[in-house]
């Protein structure tokens, strides 16, 4: 890469003659170079290796006939082919914000991705650090993300409060190379930590009701937190979940304010039944919230006493 030293290349010099080979230091031009000290000697059928590294200034072809001069009488000067490309990775980011919105405090952390795409012509590896106001409660992973020509990878940003509050913090980048690297600069990240309360009803008895009818109670949810109380999924369980159903499947409830939750009683059999209602939420302190459902299905039976006896009365009377 353009500004990077290459890894190390061996040229290797052997003696195939009789007598000792002396060989001159050679001098390689610009980009490329070699950490050879000084001449050298070879007794006979010995070898010696000559270190060189390229290191580009710019993007292209460099090549060049690298000179090796001795005391061969046949061949003074010898030359060795050196081709090297300087190539440039290019880390494009194209999310300047990355908008957290709410977290909720010793929560589990909201994550999201972020694409990093390669927009040069090597492979390059970047790594992100993150600044700013409130580094602490963002992390990022993998530490290094190697992305590929013409491809993207991807980083994942959490963010996981420990307080109630906006809380913003700053990344920034380097590649391999060890500058920044444009068009990359920084992105912003931004939260706010909040602290959701479920209030609602423990348990939510139908008492006796017709069997193959419905019946239908209403289940109120408040938020007495801060922030949008979320419940993102709500199941049946128990002996008789069957006999049960509710609406809607999810609720978002926002701080200070109340949502409704309609459960409705079918009992198809004469018996008591009994089943949970298992609300999951983002409230830190009580994340699965149950609520237990009974009810009794009966069937009203009509009884008549006969006969009904009148006995004798007058015609018209």
């Amino acid at each position: 890469k353009v500004g990077a030293t290459s890894s190390t290349k061996m040229v290797e010099i052997k003696n195939v003659g009789a007598a000792t080979l002396t060989v001159n230091k050679p001098t390689p031009s610009a980009p490329y170079a070699t950490s050879l000290i000084a001449g050298f000697t070879l007794a006979p059928n010995n070898s010696e290796f000559i270190p060189l590294t390229f290191t580009p200034g710019a993007t292209g072809q460099f090549q060049q006939l690298l000179t090796i001069t001795s005391n061969d009488p046949g061949s003074p000067a010898v030359s060795v082919g050196l081709d090297g490309f300087g190539v440039a990775s290019a880390a494009d980011i194209r999310t300047p914000i990355l908008p957290f919105g709410e977290g909720v405090v010793n929560g589990p952390g909201n994550a999201l991705n972020l694409t990093v795409y390669n927009v040069g012509n090597a492979d390059f590896d970047i790594t992100p650090t993150i600044g700013g106001t409130s580094p602490e409660v963002y992390s990022i992973s993998p530490s290094v993300l190697t992305v590929p020509v013409n491809g993207s990878a991807d980083f994942s940003v959490t963010f996981a409060p420990t307080e109630a509050g906006a809380a913003d913090a700053t990344l920034s980048f380097t590649t391999d190379e060890g500058v920044p690297s444009p068009p990359v600069r920084t992105v912003s990240l931004t939260g706010t930590g909040v602290s959701p309360a479920i209030v609602t009803a423990s348990e939510l008895p139908f008492n006796e009701r017709h069997v193959n009818t419905d019946a239908q109670l209403k289940l109120q949810v408040s938020n007495t937190g801060t922030g949008t109380l979320k419940i993102t999924q709500i199941s049946k369980g128990g002996a008789d979940p069957a006999a049960f159903s509710f609406t809607p499947a999810t609720l978002d409830v926002p701080a200070g304010e109340s949502r409704e939750l309609t459960v409705t009683f079918t009992p198809t059999t004469e018996e008591e039944l009994e089943a949970t209602l298992t609300l999951t939420t983002n409230d830190a302190d009580d994340p699965i919230f149950p609520v237990a459902l009974s009810g009794t299905g009966i069937r009203p039976i009509i009884g008549v006493a006969s006969p009904l006896e009148f006995g004798e009365r007058h015609v018209g009377l």
